[in-house]
């Protein structure tokens, strides 16, 4: 199992006396700073990485001339500039040389001294469950959803949807033509720190194609969103919290209008500090973050970053609207479940030119990110308009009478949501859930 690492955040001025911080505060980052501390030895670099290089001092605007969420921008950019992540080098003893630096900059964070927070750089996980048949004969998802009878007035033409993932097959003959042009390997690779996000898993390719799989060329399936365009994030096999971070960075840096992620953290927490400082960054920026819910059938409430103010975070619902659960697993639930989708037996792209199908909200994610790029090509919304506009026109969910666990957010309709957006607005309702029993 790999060894934990650290992400912690300096204040912007550091006690003269610490002169381990200090060190770090004033290196310049071109290469990673190897630093020693109680006897361990740990690689510090950069958490995010923006293209202009500049100093914290640099980002600072007249307050006359700026917005508030300009100014928040601003002064996130800057407590991301001072962010960084640690790694033990020691090779034996390398948890406790972790667990030993963290001590240290939590009782700095605690003493208000230096250090604005620490976490722990564990690990993420993806919210899929394994395809069991090869092909499926029909898309039950994007019929259920309505797609083809607003596909003349949107396709996302265009629309960069980045798919934070295991990477995509960009090869695929149904992505190939809607893969983001931003560079030659059309996103980035940052569980192995290089240029190329070829999918060796499946999973990210499998999300990409409910997305935007090319429509109208005589192969394979359809994407909700047939035109819109995937940047191809691979923060898979790895998949620590800095790498998803800066992934998320990444995207709302380089033209992504939504960042669709299908994953969630190993070890359940409702709060992520550094996740969340990320999302919060790309909203500010005005990108539509959506999340998967997660698959293990608790309240999304303590799941974090799903749990977020800032995401769209997707349930998973069955043929039938009801919420996806199982004996040992299921989609989770909540007040905080922005929307539902189908996540149940989803056919969609994967390796070497084929298709496959698969479960989870990991499925659901992308359906609602591409209804989100078919929004966005007919008008310019906030993430609050898109919450209302799916509230509003999405048919209700209902969930099995013994199960006591009540989904809200309604799964979404792509038939009435695109239609919606030229039709005056109505309040949305509360009530977004029906009981039923499972009896026939």
């Amino acid at each position: 199992m790999e060894t934990k690492g650290l992400i912690f955040e300096l204040k912007d001025k550091i006690s003269a006396e610490d002169e381990f911080l200090k060190k770090i505060f004033e290196y310049d980052f071109l290469s990673p700073l190897i630093v020693e501390r109680s006897g361990y030895e740990y690689k510090i670099e950069k958490v995010y990485d923006f293209d202009d290089r500049a100093k914290a001092s640099e980002t600072d605007l007249p307050e006359a001339d700026v917005s508030d969420d300009d100014n928040e921008l601003s002064k996130l950019k800057k407590r991301m500039m001072r962010t960084y992540k640690a790694e033990s080098l020691a090779e034996e003893a390398a948890e406790a040389a972790v667990d030993s630096l963290y001590k240290y900059l939590k009782s700095k964070e605690e003493e208000e001294e230096s250090v604005e927070h620490a976490q722990y750089d564990e690990m993420n996980e993806l919210h899929a469950l394994p395809p069991n048949d090869p092909r499926f004969a029909e898309q039950w998802g994007t019929q259920k959803i309505e797609c083809e009878a607003i596909w003349h007035l949107s396709e996302g033409d265009d629309i960069v949807v980045a798919v934070v993932d295991t990477g995509v097959d960009y090869n695929h003959p149904d992505l190939i033509n809607n893969m983001w042009d931003g560079n030659p390997k059309h996103g980035k690779n940052f569980s192995d720190g290089n240029d190329d996000p070829m999918d060796i898993d499946g999973h990210g390719t499998r999300c990409a194609g409910i997305i935007a799989a090319e429509r109208n060329n005589c192969t394979g399936i359809a994407g909700v969103a047939p035109k819109a365009k995937i940047m191809a994030l691979k923060i898979f096999p790895k998949g620590k919290h800095a790498i998803c971070a800066a992934a998320i960075q990444y995207a709302a840096d380089h033209g992504a209008r939504v960042i669709s992620n299908s994953w969630g953290p190993v070890e359940i927490n409702s709060q992520n500090t550094e996740i969340e400082k990320a999302v919060r960054y790309a909203f500010l920026n005005k990108c539509i973050v959506v999340f998967s819910a997660g698959n293990t059938n608790i309240d999304v409430g303590g799941y974090a970053p799903a749990n977020n103010q800032d995401v769209i975070a997707v349930a998973a619902t069955t043929r039938t609207d009801h919420r996806w659960f199982e004996i040992d697993q299921g989609s989770n639930f909540g007040d905080r479940i922005s929307a539902s989708a189908p996540g149940v037996d989803i056919l969609s792209t994967t390796l070497n030119s084929q298709y496959t199908d698969g479960d989870g909200t990991s499925m659901a994610c992308p359906y609602v990110s591409g209804l989100v790029a078919l929004m966005l090509k007919l008008k310019s919304l906030t993430l609050d308009e898109v919450k209302e506009n799916i509230c509003r026109n999405g048919d209700p969910v209902v969930f099995p009478s013994g199960s006591a666990t009540p989904i809200r957010g309604k799964r979404i309709n792509a038939r009435k949501s695109i239609n919606a957006l030229a039709a005056p607005p109505l309040p949305c309702s509360a009530a977004v859930n029906t009981s039923v029993s499972n009896k026939k």
